[in-house]
C-alpha cells in the first residue's frame, strides 16, 4: 500500500511537491506512514478511530486501494483519505469500484452519516475530473501542507449523500 501511495503521488503531485521529495522520499515516507497506521490500529492506540483500507491486487502487486476515515461529524462527514490506482491497472473502473466498496463499508458501519469529503491539490486536474464525474462538488479551497515542508492550494470536494457513489448505481 505504501508503494502504491508513493508511486501515485510521484505521478499526480508534480508541481505540488518538490522533485527531490517525489524522487527520493515519497515512497519511503508513505510506506512508513502506512506501517505506523497499521501498528497504531493493532495496538489500540487509535481508540475510536477506524481506518478502512481496500486493496485490489494482481498477484503480489497492489493495483489500487482506498481509505476512508469514518466520522460522526454531520457537517464534514467521512474523510476520503486516499484513493490510488496504478496507471498500469489492467481493469478499467477500478477507482470507481474501490470508492464504491469503501462507501458501502462506511454505510454498513455508520448508517447515520451520509456526507463524504476529500482534499485534492489544484494541480491534480485528473483527480478533480474523476470526482466531479461522480458527483463531487467543489466547496472551498485552502493551502494544505504537502509533506515536504511546503504548502499548495487544494480544493475540498463534498458529497452530501455518498450513496450516489455505490458501484451498482454508477
Amino acid at each position: 500500500v505504501g508503494h502504491r501511495d508513493g508511486e501515485s503521488r510521484r505521478a499526480a503531485d508534480r508541481g505540488v511537491r518538490t522533485e527531490e521529495y517525489l524522487g527520493q522520499r515519497a515512497e519511503a515516507d508513505r510506506a512508513k506512514a502506512w506501517e505506523g497506521r497499521r501498528a497504531a490500529l493493532l495496538c489500540g492506540e487509535l481508540v475510536g478511530h477506524v481506518l478502512s483500507v481496500w486493496v485490489e491486487g494482481s498477484g503480489s502487486q497492489v493495483m489500487g486501494f482506498s481509505a476512508i476515515i469514518p466520522s460522526n461529524d454531520l457537517q464534514l462527514g467521512h474523510y476520503l483519505d486516499n484513493l490510488h490506482v496504478a496507471r498500469s491497472a489492467p481493469v478499467r473502473g477500478m477507482g470507481r469500484r474501490l470508492l464504491g466498496a469503501a462507501v458501502r463499508e462506511m454505510l454498513r458501519r455508520n448508517t447515520l452519516q451520509r456526507r463524504l469529503y476529500l482534499w485534492v491539490y489544484t494541480a491534480n486536474e485528473s483527480a478533480q475530473r474523476f470526482y466531479e464525474r461522480y458527483g463531487g462538488v467543489r466547496s472551498e479551497s485552502q493551502q494544505l501542507p504537502t509533506g515536504d515542508g511546503r504548502h499548495a492550494p487544494a480544493y475540498r470536494y463534498v458529497w452530501d449523500d455518498m450513496t450516489v457513489l455505490l458501484v451498482d448505481q454508477l
